[in-house]
């Protein structure tokens, strides 16, 4: 899928996403922490500055996922997972200043809009430590990949013809750089 170099938060970082994906700002409000982009299938890429989790980096992993779980409903055993988690060494990313980072898989059955429909939306995260900054960055490749069909989703998700993969996500977070500190005041 051809890629170009994009501008994150005002030009203060970058990193190469794929061609065919929407800014959600474009569409609607965004919170001045998030950069979100959008597939026509329902697939979503997010890169947020979030608050440094003082803790280790495991507890913040899962500080990081359950907050995910929360704000999709999703917070019940029986409905977030984390299903692996594994160290990405510093030499496979381009994020400068970054302490630590980790790739995290996971599960989680979401319903859309509050809708009674449940989705399985398998999570990709990509966590960057940057504690200097009291910032983790959060990459997350929301992949939806069991539709119920009396969702709203359902239509947009059966249309993969322009789906993104695992490999879309890899490329984003590797090539994902720091341009200016001064992003964090």
């Amino acid at each position: 899928m051809p890629a170009k170099e994009t501008p994150l938060f005002g030009g203060y970082m970058s990193t190469i996403l794929p061609q065919n994906l929407t800014d959600a700002s474009n569409i609607r409000q965004i919170p001045d922490n998030q950069e979100v982009f959008l597939s026509q299938n329902d697939q979503s890429f997010i890169i947020e500055l979030m608050e440094y989790v003082d803790k280790s980096d495991e507890d913040a992993i899962r500080t990081h996922f359950e907050d995910l779980s929360e704000a999709n409903d999703a917070n019940n055993p029986e409905n977030s997972k984390i299903n692996s988690i594994e160290k990405i060494e510093n030499s496979k990313h381009s994020l400068n200043g970054c302490e630590s980072a980790y790739y995290v898989y996971g599960t989680q059955m979401v319903s859309k809009f509050k809708e009674q429909a449940r989705n399985r939306v398998d999570l990709h995260l990509v966590l960057f430590r940057l504690p200097q900054y009291l910032t983790d960055i959060l990459v997350t490749f929301n992949n939806p990949v069991i539709v119920d069909t009396q969702s709203s989703s359902f239509d947009q998700a059966t249309a993969v013809s322009t789906a993104l993969t695992k490999e879309d996500f890899e490329k984003i977070t590797t090539n994902l750089k720091l341009l200016d500190p001064a992003l964090f005041g």
